[in-house]
């Protein structure tokens, strides 16, 4: 396929991941980050099989499996102790005996980093302090991000929204508006006190 001029909005993990493999894939692609300097968002994360096997596509996965923890199984309680869920994720694909099925916890600003330095080497651009607000059709099927502040993009055959939970860019695929959690869980960095 020809190369294509893509832009990704959003310098997150999931940003420069797919900015990374469209750019090896021999694309143009530029990504759009509204803050000043690209930075990791929150303290930790699970990474699930599937991250890990993109990881792995990238060339990845190893380092990352460096940097954090395995995961093979999740188990909830309430304060009562009653069981609200056990997921052990070697029981996801029962018919494939030694597939090596976990996840990975990981700190959020460890994972940005594995992932700028690749997105370094990739040769995609990157431009700051771009917050996307509206996308604006063009001729030839291509695609006019537009600023905040009124700047519009030159123009991309791909646009890529990984700019998360909040996207300003959701109305525009769905009305189906984003849902609260009904649940939740609380991430901490907290100084060790010796506890």
């Amino acid at each position: 396929m020809p190369a294509r001029e893509v832009a990704v909005i959003g310098a997150g993990v999931a940003g420069l991941a797919v900015a990374v493999l469209l750019a090896r894939a021999g694309n143009r692609v530029r990504v759009l980050e509204r803050f000043a300097s690209p930075r990791p968002v929150g303290a930790g994360l699970l990474l699930q099989p599937t991250g890990l096997a993109a990881l792995e596509r990238m060339g990845l996965q190893a380092a990352a499996l460096a940097l954090g923890a395995p995961i093979h199984r999740l188990e909830g309680r309430t304060v009562e102790g009653q069981p609200i869920f056990d997921v052990r994720y070697d029981d996801l694909v029962p018919d494939r005996p030694g597939l090596p099925l976990h996840g990975l916890g990981v700190h959020r600003a460890m994972l940005h980093r594995l992932l700028w330095d690749a997105f370094l080497a990739s040769g995609a651009m990157l431009e700051t302090a771009r917050v996307i607000v509206d996308l604006r059709p063009a001729a030839g099927g291509r695609t006019h991000p537009i600023g905040a502040d009124g700047w519009v993009h030159a123009g991309a055959d791909l646009v890529v929204d990984a700019s998360g939970a909040g996207s300003k860019l959701r109305a525009l695929v769905s009305r189906q508006r984003a849902k609260p959690y009904s649940f939740g869980a609380m991430w901490a960095v907290v100084p060790d006190r010796g506890l």
